[in-house]
Order: C-alpha cells, then sequence, then structure tokens
C-alpha cells in the first residue's frame, strides 16, 4: 500500500520538468547575460576611441578653419591694397601715376597668392559679363580653395563623433539586455524556493517570457 505522504509518478514528472526548464532558463539566462555584459563592453571601449579620435579630429578641424580665415584676411588686405593702388594710378598723372602702378605691380607680383590672381581673373570675366563689379572674394572656386580641407576636416570629425554616438547607444542596449537577462535569472533561481507549483510555473514562465524577450532584442543587436 502506497504512502500517504510518497510524490505520485505524476507529480515526479512534474517536478522534472520544472526542474529541467529552471536549468534550460538558467543556463540561457546566464549565457546571455554574460555576452550582452561582453559585448557592452566591446561598444563602451570603441564609443571611447571614436570619441577621442573625434576630439582630435576636431582641433584639426579648428586649426584649418582658423589658417583658411587667416589667409582669407591677407589676401583681402593684400588684394585692396592692389585696388587701392590700381585706383590711385587712374586717377594720377605722369610720375604719380607710374608709381603707384609700380607699387600695385609689386604686390601683385610679391604678395598675391595665386589663389588670388585666379580670382581676380574670374572678378574680370564676370565683372564683364554682369556689367558691374564682382569681387574676386566672391568665386566659389577661390573660397572651396580656401576652406576644402576645412570643410572635409569637418565632415569627418562629425562622422566620427557619430560613429561614437552610435557605439555607445548600442552599448547601452547591451546593457540593458544585461539587466533583463539578469531579471530572467531571478525569476528562474527564485522559482527553485518554493514548493508549490502553481507559483514555480507562474515564477518560471516569467522568467521564460522575459528570456525571450531579451533574445528576440540580442539577436536585432549587431556584435562588435
Amino acid at each position: 500500500m502506497e504512502e500517504k505522504g510518497s510524490a505520485t509518478p505524476g507529480a515526479e514528472k512534474r517536478a522534472y520538468l520544472l526542474e529541467v526548464v529552471t536549468a534550460i532558463v538558467l543556463g540561457l539566462g546566464t549565457t546571455g547575460a554574460a555576452y550582452a555584459a561582453y559585448q557592452a563592453s566591446l561598444y563602451d571601449g570603441n564609443s571611447l576611441d571614436a570619441y577621442t579620435e573625434g576630439l582630435l579630429k576636431s582641433a584639426d578641424a579648428n586649426k584649418m578653419t582658423l589658417e583658411a580665415q587667416n589667409n582669407f584676411t591677407y589676401d583681402m588686405i593684400t588684394w585692396m591694397q592692389w585696388q587701392g593702388h590700381i585706383v590711385a594710378a587712374e586717377k594720377q598723372t605722369g610720375k604719380e601715376a607710374e608709381v603707384e602702378q609700380a607699387l600695385a605691380d609689386s604686390v601683385a607680383a610679391d604678395f598675391i597668392e595665386e589663389r588670388l590672381k585666379l580670382a581676380m581673373e574670374w572678378s574680370d570675366k564676370e565683372s564683364a559679363k554682369q556689367g558691374k563689379f564682382v569681387s574676386p572674394l566672391e568665386s566659389e572656386d577661390y573660397a572651396l580653395e580656401l576652406f576644402s580641407e576645412a570643410f572635409d576636416a569637418e565632415a569627418t570629425m562629425k562622422e566620427t563623433i557619430e560613429k561614437a554616438r552610435k557605439a555607445n547607444n548600442i552599448g547601452d542596449e547591451y546593457t540593458l539586455l544585461t539587466v533583463l537577462f539578469t531579471i530572467s535569472l531571478f525569476f528562474a533561481g527564485i522559482a527553485t524556493v518554493f514548493k508549490r507549483d502553481t507559483v514555480k510555473i507562474a515564477l518560471l514562465a516569467s522568467g521564460a517570457v522575459v528570456l525571450v524577450f531579451t533574445a528576440i532584442r540580442l539577436f536585432g543587436l549587431p556584435a562588435a
């Protein structure tokens, strides 16, 4: 005759299945948490490296922009000096006109950069075409030659900073997944404390739902 306190075969089978499910949830949750934490640390490192690189590129971009602005100021001053001598030569006569023209030629030969000379040629053509004076400093080719490197450096800097932000965001996602995996481990672990099967099943179901939800999100994230 079977003893009153002995477990029935159905109860033993149910307890065995609960133990197996608990072991699976704990194993998968632990593996997922470890992987997510590892990826989070990798992305945090990548983000830090990219931010550091971005700061260095920002310094380079600022330096190039400052150089371009200095060159623009220099060109503007030399062009105004040349223009002043040209206007003075047109107003003067005799030796005074020759002196002003010689000064203008000297400025053009010794101080005006090639980029500005090309802009001055463009200015003459545009002025003749439009029937009004067009400053050489309005030339797009001139502006691009001055600031193109600075613009490129700034664009590269922005791309690097954006790369750092994306890496940081993905790292945060992996950190969140680590927390969710830990929650699933908590549900599965605490289920072993209770003796009532209904409580165990409820806790294991909660842990399994969190585990599946977290795993789906995990598969949607790129590995570092």
